[in-house]
C-alpha cells in the first residue's frame, strides 16, 4: 500500500466521524445543506459543466458517459415511465437492456460493496430519510480485476439549492468511497458469500485483504433526485488529503423532455474511463 493510498484512506476514517453523525456535521440553519464543506477539507466545484463532457477538455472525469448517439438507438417509451428512473436503466426504451449492452450491473445485498455501508439514513430531522435507488459497477467475475467506480441514484426528501450540496448527498457520496475503501477481496462466490456472513470484528480479523487495495480516487457518481422534481449530478474523487466535488446546475424534470432523459440515462450508465 502506498503512502498515497494510507493518506487516502486516513482521511476518510477522518471525514466519516465528521459526517456519519448529523451532530457534527457543519450544517447550515435550514439543517439540509452543508454549511461550509472547505471546513472539512472538501473542494467543492458547483456549476460544473458535466453536460459537455469531452474526453480532451476533461481529463479529470474518471468516467465515460454513453454516446448521445448510441442513447438515442434506445428511444423512451414514456408509457412505461414511472418514479424509480426506469427511463434510465433500459426498461423504458422499448425493452432494451442497457444494463447488458453496457457490461454493467446492479449491486444488491450481499455483494461485498455494501458491507460497511447499506447506503440508507435520516437528516438530523429523523423524519427526512436520505436513500439510495440504484448502484451500478462495471460487471466483473471474482477472477477479473474491477474498476472502483460506483454509479447509483439517490433522493433527497428536501429541496437542494444551486451551489450549495446537500447533507444526505455528500453522506451518500462519502459512504460510497469508504464502502470501497474497506471492500475486502473474495477470489470466488463462494468466498463472497461466506465474508457476507461473517461477523464485522471475525472478518477483519481473518480477512483483511482489501479489493482495490492501491486505489487513491475512489470515484463516484452520483445522480441525485431531489424534492419538487429536479435532479442534478454530483462526481467526488479524492485526491489525497482533500475530497473534490464536481457538481451540475440542478436540472427540472417536470415536462419529461426527452433530452435530459437522455443526458441523465447516458450519465448513468458510463463506464471506467481510460
Amino acid at each position: 500500500m502506498s503512502s498515497t493510498n494510507h493518506i487516502v484512506r486516513n482521511r476518510l476514517d477522518f471525514l466519516h466521524n465528521q459526517l456519519v453523525n448529523p451532530d457534527k456535521a457543519p450544517l447550515a440553519d435550514d439543517g439540509h445543506h452543508i454549511n461550509n464543506p472547505s471546513e472539512l477539507n472538501i473542494l467543492h466545484i458547483s456549476q460544473y459543466d458535466l453536460e459537455h463532457w469531452d474526453v480532451d477538455t476533461n481529463p479529470e472525469l474518471l468516467f465515460e458517459p454513453m454516446s448521445l448517439t448510441e442513447i438515442q438507438k434506445y428511444p423512451i417509451n414514456p408509457d412505461e415511465m414511472d418514479e424509480d428512473q426506469d427511463w434510465a436503466t433500459g426498461s423504458a426504451r422499448d425493452d432494451s437492456d442497457l444494463l447488458e449492452i453496457r457490461g454493467l450491473q446492479e449491486v444488491r445485498i450481499p455483494n461485498l460493496f455494501l458491507l460497511n455501508y447499506t447506503l440508507c439514513g435520516y437528516y438530523p430531522d429523523a423524519s427526512l430519510r436520505l436513500s439510495r435507488e440504484l448502484i451500478l459497477e462495471t460487471e466483473r467475475d471474482h477472477s477479473q480485476d474491477a474498476h472502483p467506480l460506483v454509479v447509483m441514484t439517490g433522493y433527497q426528501p428536501c429541496n437542494g439549492k444551486e451551489d450549495r450540496i446537500l447533507y444526505g448527498e455528500l453522506v451518500l457520496v462519502f459512504c460510497a468511497m469508504q464502502n470501497r475503501a474497506k471492500q475486502p477481496k473474495a477470489k470466488y462466490e463462494e468466498e463472497a458469500e461466506e465474508l457476507s456472513n461473517m461477523p464485522e470484528k471475525l472478518r477483519l480479523r481473518y480477512h483483511d485483504e482489501r479489493r482495490f487495495p492501491d486505489e487513491v480516487h475512489f470515484p463516484v457518481l452520483l445522480l441525485s433526485f431531489v424534492v419538487s422534481q429536479h435532479g442534478r449530478m454530483l462526481y467526488p474523487c479524492m485526491d489525497v488529503e482533500r475530497m473534490v466535488i464536481r457538481q451540475s446546475r440542478l436540472y427540472s424534470f417536470e415536462r419529461e423532455e426527452s433530452a435530459l432523459l437522455d443526458l441523465f440515462a447516458r450519465f448513468l450508465l458510463s463506464l471506467p474511463g481510460a
